[in-house]
């Protein structure tokens, strides 16, 4: 049984690996940290996808299970109430979407500034 387990392990790090490679190590949330690799539908209630590489997602590490609020949304697992909690696509969608909202707010907010900025140095010169 612990053989198996063992084995299991290893194929599924050998699936991240290559999933990783694949996709040049990008974050698919934009974000230039060291990434991970997430399933989108968890090992727990879907064992059968756990090292499907059709299940897995590249995200930074703050993105897959960052516990601390960063530009206002915390990694998937802290966003999904813990790495215990079911995963599947539903809930990986509404996390995209809520994290893609607040990165365009935090976006607009930063080019208000920077033309704020640009605009005194104009009337500085």
């Amino acid at each position: 049984m612990a053989m198996q387990k063992d084995t299991m392990r290893t194929s599924v790090r050998t699936a991240k690996k290559r999933y990783k490679k694949k996709f040049c190590e990008l974050c698919v949330i934009p974000n230039p940290y060291a990434l991970e690799v997430h399933r989108i539908y968890d090992e727990t209630h879907y064992p059968k996808l756990k090292a499907n590489p059709k299940n897995f997602v590249t995200l930074c590490k703050h993105h897959h299970r960052g516990d601390r609020k960063k530009l206002g949304v915390y990694g998937f697992h802290v966003w999904n109430g813990g790495n215990d909690k079911e995963a599947n696509m539903d809930k990986w969608n509404r996390y995209v979407k809520e994290v893609q909202s607040k990165q365009l707010y935090y976006a607009r907010i930063t080019i208000v500034v920077l033309t704020v900025i640009l605009i005194i140095l104009k009337e500085a010169l």
